[in-house]
């Protein structure tokens, strides 16, 4: 087993990549930089390299931190994760401000992925 720092990392990486991805496909992913491409490349075609150079590379991340990791730890590290990057991802594309009735109910959903963590330790998972 690797250590908890490492799959946090593992699964952070592969949302980095989740999203870029994502971004990319909406042609909102460094927008100026990209804007040949976005204009010469349909969806589709942006579909398929996202899928060869973000999503599969990302799944291959997320599979190596559930062989590594107990499933419960994987599982709530991977709901963290994906909450994170979804807020922070929206403030960003959005811009949005970020205040307080995001940062708390951020931090609920980050305590809940911990709390499943605790509620599969003590039913013995």
């Amino acid at each position: 087993m690797i250590g908890f720092t490492s799959v946090i990392g593992l699964f952070f990486t592969a949302q980095v990549l989740i999203f870029s991805g994502v971004l990319f496909i909406a042609g909102k992913f460094l927008p100026t930089a990209l804007a040949d491409v976005y204009v010469g490349v349909p969806t589709f075609g942006r579909l398929l390299i996202m899928i060869i150079l973000c999503s599969a590379p990302a799944n291959l991340l997320i599979a190596k931190a559930f062989q590594v990791a107990p499933a419960s730890l994987a599982s709530a590290v991977n709901m963290a994760s994906v909450v994170l990057f979804s807020v922070g991802a929206a403030l960003l594309v959005d811009g949005v401000r970020l205040n307080w009735q995001i940062v708390a109910a951020t931090a609920l959903a980050l305590v809940g992925s911990v709390w499943v963590v605790y509620a599969m330790k003590s039913t013995g998972a």
